[in-house]
């Protein structure tokens, strides 16, 4: 069968497994039937070499319902020169156990567990420059504006830390602290972790000179 550019064999290991091959081609979601192997790792292991063959051609990963004799596939794949197989377990985890005659969506469950792990996940490398904002909005109340604070003061321990407050009225008092407090309302947010884009609305700085308890009528507009 194939699923998502990824061929794979199913074995019954020597017909110790009664797997129903119509129900599991309906479970994966197959267009046709998939064939069931009897014993790929001894007197069918040319079949595993003809799709070993065919998967290096066509660029596609292959996987084997068989970690037992994983081995065998991969002293195969090197005397071949061809990149090894993946393997999963389908009879100890689902063929073999109590409700074999139930273990089709196991078994279902287990090659797509299998195809999922093989994909490639995108990565993106990150640079931090120390630096961290926070936002809260004003008019949810002291609740979320204290939790902001609070948030801040931790991690103004390790970080450079910019508050940013929206829909802020002028009367509002606070304590000063060591990191930066803002306000203004974000229009627009775009980029992604480390390297987000604002436009920010109304925008407007504490004065350095701040002292004691601070007003944010007191700001340098900019």
């Amino acid at each position: 069968m194939e699923i998502d550019d990824k061929k794979i064999l199913i074995c019954n290991c020597e017909a110790t497994m009664d797997i129903d091959n119509e129900a599991l081609s309906k479970a994966c979601q197959l267009e046709s039937k998939c064939k069931i192997h009897n014993n790929l790792c001894g007197s069918e292991l040319d079949v595993v070499l003809d799709e070993l063959k065919v998967g290096n051609k066509e660029n596609k990963k292959l996987l084997i319902a068989c970690t037992q004799q994983e081995e065998v596939f991969e002293n195969l794949a090197e005397e071949n020169n061809f990149q090894p197989p993946g393997t999963f377990n389908i009879r100890e985890y689902a063929g073999w156990s109590k409700e074999s005659k139930k273990s089709v969506p196991k078994i279902s469950a287990l090659i797509n567990s299998s195809v999922n792990e093989t994909k490639k996940t995108p990565s993106l490398t990150l640079n931090s420059l120390g630096r961290c904002f926070v936002y809260t909005n004003y008019k949810n109340g002291d609740d979320s504006l204290g939790i902001a604070f609070d948030f801040c003061k931790k991690l103004n321990k390790h970080l450079g830390v910019t508050l940013m407050i929206s829909n802020c009225e002028d009367e509002i008092v606070l304590e000063p602290q060591n990191f930066k407090i803002t306000k203004g309302n974000i229009n627009r947010a775009q980029g992604y972790f480390s390297q987000f884009q604002l436009d920010i609305n109304n925008f407007s700085e504490a004065l350095p000179s701040s002292k004691s308890n601070m007003n944010l009528e007191i700001f340098l507009n900019q």
